[in-house]
């Protein structure tokens, strides 16, 4: 009877995300990850007297893979601050000393079972946010940085 159920597809909120490498590779809290995607790139090529011009393969292109968490203060009950954000200063700080990690994002069950696993290859720092501060809103602040990326590869879930 079971078989005759339905397939549903997974819902996207229970994920998590651990940069291999950083603090300790504990996974880090995130709200919202986009850019797992890629496009072919292609040339139009016209060959000889034919007149429909046919595309040809070129290059792969990956988008920035972009993070999205709330904001963790320094201060006196969380010293360190946020690993995520010291990541980024140090790029900028120690002369584009770029350090690359590779970072696992795996989709969870209700029951916290993997149902899908990416691994994103030598991603670094590229742009990091604050979002806006605004009076008139009762908004959670966020942090968000935007990674460059070589690609992204499908996993076996654990």
């Amino acid at each position: 009877m079971a078989d005759n159920v339905a397939y549903r597809p997974p819902i996207g909120f229970y994920f998590t995300v651990e940069i291999v490498g950083l603090s300790n590779a504990d996974p880090i809290g995130f709200q919202e990850v986009r850019g797992l995607s890629f496009d072919i790139q292609t040339e139009e090529i016209v060959h000889g007297g034919d007149i429909t011009p046919y595309k040809v393969p070129t290059s792969i292109r990956y988008p920035n893979l972009v993070l999205k968490k709330g904001l963790i203060p320094k201060n006196k009950k969380y010293e360190k601050g946020s690993a995520l954000f010291d990541w980024c200063q140090t790029s900028v700080t120690d002369q584009f000393k770029i350090k690359a990690y590779n970072i696992n994002i795996q989709l969870l069950d209700r029951q916290q079972n993997p149902l899908a696993s990416w691994t994103v290859i030598r991603a670094y720092p590229v742009k990091f946010e604050v979002s806006e501060f605004n009076a008139e809103q009762n908004a959670i602040v966020f942090e968000t940085v935007e990674l460059c990326y070589k690609r992204f590869q499908v996993e076996s879930p654990n």
